[in-house]
């Protein structure tokens, strides 16, 4: 199945047609899908990363690397040091 294929289907199980919901619309449904799907196949060890993250006390957010894939995370593992985490 290509990407054609897959626009219409989901326009034919829509009953819409492509003015209603044009490529420019479904494009970027479809590379999230590509990317989630992709991002959640890790049935394989070497496509695995970790990365070194750290909290600051009092704040509730981090700032992830660049080529952190976010739809990819799995799993965030905590590593207590010095008594804080």
């Amino acid at each position: 199945m290509d990407v054609q294929e897959i626009r219409s289907f989901v326009r034919n199980h829509l009953e819409v047609d492509d003015e209603e919901l044009p490529d420019s619309l479904l494009n970027p449904y479809l590379q999230d899908a590509f990317e989630r799907t992709v991002a959640l196949d890790n049935r394989w060890p070497r496509n695995e990363t970790s990365w070194p993250v750290s909290k600051i006390l009092g704040v509730y957010n981090v700032s992830l690397p660049p080529d952190v894939l976010i739809p990819s995370i799995i799993s965030v593992t905590a590593r207590v040091t010095s008594g804080g985490r």
